[in-house]
C-alpha cells in the first residue's frame, strides 16, 4: 500500500526541492529559479540580472575626466576663511604684502574688479566665441579611439550577459524552447570570448562567475525541456570543475532528474551526495533535502527509511507541513496504529512562524489588513488545514480495531485543536465522512441518523447532509423522503449541481421525463462538467426520443471519460435506436475490446446481426453471450430455434430443456422439450412428457392432439381412441364457446367461425408468444448497468409455423 493509492493529488511524486528555487519553504516550485554557490555571481530568474563581482565595465570616455573650462568662480581662494573679501582697491593698497604672501604657500587672489566684464553696447550671439568674458566656446569633445582588447572583451562579456537574461525571461514566461535557444546562444559566446583572450593574450583572468552562469543556465534549462541526458552531462562537466566553488550542491538537481527517470537509487545517492557538502551551517537547505530523500524512499517502499528522514526534519524544523504529513503516510502504509496517532499529534502540533496559533487570518476583523505576507500565512494556513483534514479520513479507519472508535479518536482530537479556531471546519468534514462511511459498511439507518445531526448547523453543512440523505433514499427506494430532502438541498442552494441531480432522479423515477430533463439542464447549468447530470440527461432524452439531444449528451461525455463503458455502451444504444446499425456494431466492436466477455453487449450485437439476417455472425453472438450468461431466456430461445430450423434437434433439446428449468411452470417450454423428443424418434419419452403436460393442463388442445398421434404410432389403440374422445370433447367445447361468443356479437357481424379456425388461432396465438416468450417492453431504467435493449419488432428469423405444424401434425 503507498500513498498514491490514496491521495493521488498528495502523491509522493510532489514537487521536489533543486538549488534554483530562491529558498522558498515548499518543494520545488513550478517557476524554478536559478541558484549559484555563494561566492560566485547570482543569476535572479525572475529578474534575469547577473551581477558580476570581479570585473568593471569601461565607460566610454576610457577613464579620462573631461571636465568643463574653469571659470572665476570655480578658482582657489584664499586659504584664511576669516579674511574679508578682497577688493580691489584693498588689493591695490597691500599689493607689497601680497606678494610676500605670495612667495609662501597661500596663493593669491586674483585682481578682477578692474578687469572688464565683457559687456558691449552691441548685442552679441550668445554662441559667439567672445561670449564669457571673451574666454570663448567649450573644447568639442574628444571622438572615442579605436576599441582596445580590454575593451573589446568588456563588451562581449556584456552580450553573453544578456543572452542569459534573455534565457531567464524566456523561463519565467514558461517558453522553455527559446529559453533554450538562448542559452546555446550565451555559450556560444562565451566560449567565443574565451578564444578571444587566448589570440588577444589578454592578462586579466577570465570571468569564472560568468562561465557558471551559463553553464548553470543551459543545464536548467534542458533539464525544463525534458533533454535529462544533456542536462546531467552539463551538471556533471560543472561539478567536476574546481574552478566553481560549492558546485557540488548541484547534485541536488541531479537527483532531481533521476527522480523524474524513475531510477531511484540514482537520484538518493545524488542527495546523500549533496547532502554531505553542505554543512550544518544550513539547516533549511539539508532539511529540504532530507524531505527529497524521504520521498524518494516512498517511491520505492522503503517506508522506515523515509520515516527517519521526515522525522529528523521535523526535529529540526517544527513548521514543516510537507514532512508532518508524509510521516502520517509512511506510518500509514506500514500500518503501525500507535505511530499513526504520534504522527497526526505531530501534525496538529505544526507551528506556522509568523502566525499566532489562536489567529484567524480569515476573519473579517483581519481582512482589511492584507498584504503579501497576509496572503502567504493564509495559503500556508489553508494547505495546514487541507493535510489535517486528509490525514484524519486517511487514518480514522485503521488507528483502531473498530473503525467507528477510531472515527471518535480522531474528532476528539479536531475538536481540541479548533478551540481557539473558530472558523475552522474541519471536525464537522470529518463527521460527514464518518457518516459516508456508515453507507460503506451498509449501515443505512446509522448514516441518516448522522447525518440529520447537521440539520441544526450552518446552512452549508445543512445543504450538504440534504443531499446525502436525499441519495440514501434513493437508493432505499424510499421517494418520498429522497423528495423531500431533495427540496431541502436545492432550496439551500440552488448551484448545487448535486442537489438538482437528485431533483431529477425523483422525477424521472415518477416518470416525469420532462421535468427531470429542466433539473439535469440546471445542474449543467451550474457545474458545466457534471458527469452525473450529463449521463443522467442523455438517458432521459432517449427516454423521450430525442435521440440526437443524447447522442450529443454522450458523445461529449465520451470526450471526458473515453474509457467508460457505460458511456460507450449508450453511444451504441442510441445509435441503435436510431437504426444506425452500422455506426452501431462500430461502437459495439470498441466496447467489446474493453470487456470482451459481457454478456449484454454480446447479446446486444447478437440481435443486430439476427435483424440484418446474418445468422452466421449472430449465431456466433449469441452463442458466446449464452456461454457468459446461460440463463438469458431470449438467446436460449433463439439457438433453440436456431438448431430446430437446421434440424438438429438434438442440441435444440438441449437448449429446450434449460429453459424449461429456469421456467418450470411454463408450458410452452415443455411442449418443446416433448416435440424435440418426437422428432428425432423417441416416442416414448415425448409420450411421457405429453402425459406430464396433460396431467397439468387437461384442456390443453395441443397435447392431446400429439399424444392421439404418438398411440396411433405406437398401435396403441385402447389409448388412442381414449385420446380421440378427449379430443372431440375438447372440439364440443370450442363449438360451444364460439356459439356463444357469437350470440354476444353484433347482429351484422357475418363471419364464420369454425373449431379449426380457433384452433389455427390457438397455434397462432402460442407461436406469437413462443417467438420472444419474455421479451420486455417497459421504459428502460436509470440504472447503467442494465444493458439490455427495448425491442419492438421481431428477432427470431426462424420459420416457426413449419416447426409447431411438424411437431402437432
Amino acid at each position: 500500500m503507498n500513498f498514491g493509492d490514496h491521495f493521488p493529488q498528495e502523491s509522493s511524486d510532489e514537487d521536489l526541492y533543486s538549488f534554483g528555487d530562491d529558498g522558498e519553504e515548499d518543494l520545488m516550485q513550478t517557476n524554478n529559479n536559478f541558484f549559484a554557490p555563494s561566492n560566485q555571481g547570482i543569476m535572479n530568474n525572475y529578474t534575469g540580472s547577473i551581477y558580476n563581482s570581479s570585473e568593471s565595465l569601461t565607460d566610454d570616455y576610457s577613464g579620462e575626466n573631461v571636465n568643463p573650462p574653469r571659470t572665476a568662480s570655480m578658482r582657489s581662494v584664499v586659504s584664511n576663511p576669516w579674511a574679508p573679501p578682497q577688493t580691489g582697491n584693498r588689493g591695490f593698497l597691500n599689493t607689497a604684502g601680497m606678494s610676500s604672501i605670495a612667495d609662501s604657500e597661500i596663493q593669491q587672489r586674483p585682481m578682477t574688479s578692474v578687469n572688464a566684464a565683457g559687456f558691449s553696447s552691441k548685442k552679441k550671439d550668445n554662441l559667439s566665441e567672445n561670449f564669457v568674458g571673451g574666454r570663448g566656446s567649450a573644447p568639442a569633445l574628444q571622438k572615442k579611439s579605436e576599441n582596445s582588447p580590454e575593451d573589446m572583451t568588456a563588451e562581449m562579456e556584456l552580450m553573453v550577459h544578456k543572452a542569459i537574461e534573455e534565457s531567464a525571461t524566456f523561463c519565467s514566461q514558461k517558453d522553455y524552447i527559446q529559453a533554450l535557444d538562448k542559452a546555446k546562444e550565451s555559450e556560444k559566446r562565451e566560449k567565443a570570448l574565451l578564444r578571444f583572450r587566448e589570440e588577444k593574450q589578454i592578462s586579466q583572468e577570465p570571468n569564472i562567475d560568468l562561465s557558471y552562469a551559463v553553464q548553470f543556465n543551459l543545464a536548467r534549462t534542458y533539464h525544463l525541456n525534458g533533454m535529462y541526458t544533456e542536462a546531467l552531462d552539463t551538471y556533471e562537466s560543472i561539478v567536476r570543475n574546481k574552478l566553481f566553488g560549492h558546485s557540488g550542491r548541484l547534485r541536488v538537481n541531479m537527483g532531481n532528474i533521476y527522480f523524474e527517470k524513475g531510477d531511484y537509487p540514482l537520484a538518493i545517492k545524488m542527495y546523500r551526495m549533496a547532502l554531505d557538502q553542505i554543512t550544518n551551517d544550513y539547516k533549511t537547505i539539508r532539511n529540504k533535502i532530507r524531505k527529497n530523500i524521504g520521498v524518494t524512499f516512498i517511491k520505492i517502499g522503503q517506508y522506515s527509511d523515509a520515516i527517519n528522514n521526515f522525522e529528523e526534519v521535523i526535529e529540526n524544523n517544527n513548521n514543516d507541513i510537507d514532512a508532518a504529513f508524509n510521516l502520517v503516510v509512511c506510518h500509514f502504509s506500514t500500518g503501525n496504529k500507535k505511530e499513526m496517532r504520534k504522527a497526526f499529534q505531530r501534525l496538529l502540533n505544526v507551528n506556522i512562524p509568523g502566525l499566532a496559533a489562536d489567529e484567524d487570518l480569515d476573519d473579517e476583523h483581519n481582512s482589511l489588513m492584507n498584504d503579501d505576507l497576509r496572503d502567504y500565512l493564509k495559503d500556508y494556513q489553508r494547505k495546514h488545514y487541507d493535510f489535517i483534514l486528509k490525514a484524519a479520513k486517511l487514518i480514522a479507519e485503521l488507528i483502531d480495531d473498530d473503525w467507528e472508535k477510531g472515527y471518535d479518536y480522531v474528532i476528539e482530537q479536531l475538536k481540541s485543536f479548533e478551540l481557539k479556531r473558530e472558523k475552522c471546519n474541519i471536525v464537522s468534514e470529518v463527521e460527514m465522512t464518518k457518516a459516508l462511511t456508515y453507507m460503506k459498511h451498509k449501515l443505512f439507518q446509522k448514516a441518516i441518523e448522522a447525518l440529520k445531526q447537521f440539520e441544526k448547523k450552518d446552512r452549508k453543512l445543512q445543504a450538504r447532509s440534504a443531499t446525502n440523505l436525499a441519495f440514501l433514499y434513493l437508493l432505499e427506494g424510499d421517494l418520498k423522503n429522497a423528495e423531500k430532502y431533495a427540496n431541502a438541498a436545492v432550496e439551500s442552494d440552488k448551484y448545487n449541481a448535486n442537489a438538482l441531480v437528485n431533483k431529477g432522479n425523483c422525477h424521472y423515477l415518477k416518470r416525469e421525463y420532462k421535468e427531470a430533463k429542466d433539473f439535469y439542464q440546471r445542474a449543467l447549468e451550474s457545474e458545466a462538467d457534471c458527469i452525473q447530470a450529463m449521463f443522467n440527461l442523455g438517458i432521459v432524452t432517449k427516454e423521450l426520443r430525442e435521440y440526437d439531444e443524447a447522442l450529443a449528451c454522450f458523445r461529449k461525455l465520451h470526450s471526458i471519460i473515453p474509457e467508460n463503458i457505460e458511456v460507450i455502451f449508450q453511444v451504441a444504444n442510441v445509435y441503435y435506436r436510431m437504426g444506425d446499425n452500422v455506426t452501431a456494431l462500430e461502437w459495439y466492436n470498441m466496447l467489446i475490446t474493453i470487456v470482451p466477455t459481457d454478456p449484454g453487449v454480446l447479446y446486444d450485437m447478437g440481435t443486430i446481426y439476427a435483424r440484418d439476417n446474418d445468422e452466421t455472425q449472430a449465431f456466433n453472438y449469441y452463442l458466446e453471450s449464452y456461454k457468459n450468461y446461460p440463463i438469458n431466456i431470449d438467446v436460449i430461445t433463439w439457438l433453440g430455434l436456431y438448431f430446430v430450423k437446421n434440424d438438429i434437434y438434438e442440441k435444440a433439446l438441449m437448449y429446450f430443456e434449460r429453459a424449461a428449468e429456469i421456467q418450470p411452470n411454463r408450458i410452452d417450454w415443455q411442449l418443446m422439450v416433448a416435440g424435440c423428443h418426437k422428432r428425432i424418434g423417441n416416442l416414448q419419452q415425448a409420450k411421457k412428457f405429453y402425459e406430464k403436460i396433460h396431467f397439468k393442463d387437461s384442456e390443453n388442445y395441443e397435447c392431446v392432439h400429439n399424444l392421439e398421434q404418438i398411440c396411433k404410432d405406437l398401435n396403441l389403440r385402447k389409448e388412442e381412441r381414449m385420446y380421440s374422445e378427449k379430443k372431440a370433447k375438447l372440439k364440443n367445447r370450442m363449438k360451444e364457446k364460439i356459439e356463444q361468443e357469437q350470440q354476444k356479437a353484433p347482429e351484422n357481424d357475418e363471419q364464420e367461425h369454425t373449431v379449426d379456425m380457433v384452433i389455427e388461432n390457438q397455434k397462432i396465438n402460442q407461436l406469437q408468444q413462443q417467438k420472444s416468450p419474455i421479451i420486455e417492453t417497459d421504459i428502460e431504467r436509470a440504472n447503467i448497468n442494465d444493458k439490455r435493449i427495448d425491442h419492438d419488432d421481431e428477432i427470431l428469423n426462424v420459420d416457426a409455423d413449419d416447426y409447431i405444424d411438424s411437431l402437432y401434425n
